[in-house]
């Protein structure tokens, strides 16, 4: 799904009147330094599961339509369903930078600023449901937007860009929080079989 919300994250900017290209790499020293023109750059620099958001037990699968009237419901429940635990949740943490072409930090500070406003206006990417896998779809899936704070621990920030042998740019932090299809279904458990049981009075026998 990395993918998809990778895609979504291109869409947002492509919107925006920034007139730049879009990537997904690395902020190293040789690439910022092989730039021909002013790039806005989403560099995805963590992933971890949002314990926050873990759930317990079992979610049964229904083969009925979204919108079923009650009473067909009703009669649903008595059936046998797939069912699967909840799905995990997964923080996808961006790094949003503007390079330039040229040393101007009015251009970026411009950019930057249209970033801003374009990520707070979406809370929910646009990602379709038919991209989904299949069982996660059925659940109506989102992936939420947040702007974050990067790191509480300023000396890990510092040593993020020296390992990506670069000067620390101003950036916007993206966290973008989605569910996995991390589970497997289990198949309905067979329901009781009906036995015809035939009982017969039993005659008494002759006294002795």
């Amino acid at each position: 799904m990395i993918n998809e919300v990778d895609e979504a994250l291109r869409e947002i900017v492509d919107a925006l009147p920034t007139g730049c290209a879009v990537e997904f790499q690395a902020p190293t020293r040789e690439w910022s330094a092989g730039l021909l023109r002013t790039v806005v750059n989403l560099f995805l620099y963590d992933i971890r599961e949002d314990v926050g958001r873990s759930e317990t037990g079992e979610i049964y699968l229904s083969s009925l339509p979204y919108h079923t009237p009650p009473a067909d419901l009703a009669s649903e429940s008595q059936h046998h369903h797939e069912s699967h635990a909840p799905p995990k949740y997964v923080a996808l943490s961006y790094m949003a930078t503007v390079w330039a072409n040229r040393d101007v930090p009015e251009d970026v500070h411009r950019v930057l600023s249209l970033l801003l406003t374009g990520f707070a206006r979406h809370r929910v990417l646009n990602i379709p449901e038919f991209k989904w896998p299949e069982h996660l779809a059925r659940m109506r899936p989102q992936a939420t937007l947040e702007l974050t704070q990067p790191m509480n621990d300023s000396r890990a920030l510092t040593e993020l860009w020296s390992a990506i042998d670069n000067t620390l740019m101003p950036f916007i932090n993206l966290k973008v929080t989605l569910p996995m299809e991390t589970f497997s279904v289990k198949e309905p458990a067979e329901p009781p079989r009906e036995v015809d049981v035939e009982v017969k009075a039993q005659q008494p026998g002759p006294r002795p």
